[in-house]
């Protein structure tokens, strides 16, 4: 799919309020917000994931989603700061918060582990 084309599909699964802690992420600096987010999905190339979904809890409208994102390529070093060896694997584990609104779901919130390396 056309990168663009993408970055419309990833806005719309994105609430208003959205943000992530997790990769990259510092005491200092914890929360990234979705403008931020948008932004590095455009700026920088991510690589293709897998997703396992582990676990989903269903609660109402609120879904809790726990996955694992896993790729072939080393993320962008200046948006992750970890070595990752050229080509190498990383795996993420991943926590969302989806929201049910007027029968769309969007996630409002993420937390992310810090990628392991080297499978």
């Amino acid at each position: 799919m056309e990168p663009r084309r993408d970055s419309v599909r990833l806005e719309k699964l994105l609430s208003p309020s959205f943000t992530i802690i997790g990769a990259g992420s510092t005491s200092d600096n914890p929360v990234t917000d979705r403008a931020l987010y948008l932004c590095n999905a455009l700026r920088f190339s991510w690589p293709r994931r897998e997703v396992r979904v582990l676990e989903v809890q269903l609660l109402g409208d609120v879904a809790v989603v726990r996955c694992v994102w896993r790729g072939e390529a080393p993320p962008p070093s200046d948006v992750i700061p970890i070595p990752v060896p050229e080509g190498g694997a990383f795996e993420f584990l991943l926590t969302d918060v989806w929201v049910r609104r007027d029968e769309e779901w969007q996630v409002v919130a993420r937390h992310s582990s810090i990628p392991s390396t080297g499978r």
